[in-house]
């Protein structure tokens, strides 16, 4: 399609396959688009994903001209967001949507008139996501409370969600809040019920609050959802 047209310019949103250097070199102002990192970090699939797994308090935006490397193009703005501790994926996405609408805003113009100042990556610095798929959101109750609550909000809706397993079935887990408390136990155990959701124990002598979650049955409070259940992840 591409190349039975004569483009000008190409503006990539949402394309999860690499612009081989052929197609790049045809169109005489080059291809621009955004990416969800502050690049040279998070090259490559999910960034947003990886960064709240990752924990990262700041996150960011970059658009950027594109090369033939992947996600190695000249920046020509970034924009950056802090994150809260129980932000999910899709208030970061949210945010980062708004502020992409500025930046482009801001800039196309600059870019039509060859004016926008580029500004070469690091050489040094970079990281790299991998591919992410729905299984890779199956839950380790060994790792500790923050790192499972990190693994869940950054594939909460409208991502297909961290997931774990009661009774043989699976569960999704939506929202958790992180215990302050130290607590020894097996990492998936229910050590605690109340209105608020359920305790888990997990790694490093710590334990998450389950508050919702999704089965079969679709969603609810963690206490409606799972009663009777005694441990999460097939113990």
């Amino acid at each position: 399609m591409l190349r039975q047209r004569e483009i000008d310019i190409g503006f990539v949103c949402g394309w999860y396959w690499m612009l081989g250097a052929e197609l790049l070199n045809r169109v005489p102002l080059g291809y621009y688009g955004i990416h969800y990192s502050l690049l040279p970090k998070y090259r490559g699939f999910a960034p947003l994903v990886w960064a709240l797994i990752n924990g990262e308090k700041q996150v960011g935006l970059s658009l950027f001209r594109f090369s033939a490397g992947m996600d190695e193009g000249d920046i020509v703005r970034q924009m950056s967001l802090d994150v809260g501790d129980n932000d999910t994926i899709a208030d970061v996405m949210q945010a980062l949507e708004d502020m992409s609408q500025t930046a482009v805003r801001e800039h196309w113009n600059l870019i039509l008139n060859r004016t926008a100042v580029l500004t070469r990556q690091p050489a040094i610095g970079a990281t790299y996501g991998a591919q992410r798929r729905p299984e890779h959101g199956l839950i380790d109750w060994r790792l500790s409370a923050q790192r499972i609550h990190n693994f869940v909000r950054a594939q909460a809706p409208p991502y297909p969600g961290a997931f774990t397993s009661a009774d043989g079935k699976k569960i999704v887990i939506l929202r958790t809040t992180v215990d302050s408390r130290t607590y020894y136990g097996t990492p998936g155990q229910i050590i605690e019920r109340s209105d608020q959701g359920l305790l888990v124990t997990c790694g490093e002598a710590s334990a998450l609050l389950v508050e919702r979650l999704r089965t079969e049955a679709g969603e609810s409070t963690a206490r409606d959802g799972l009663k009777g259940t005694a441990a999460l992840g097939g113990h």
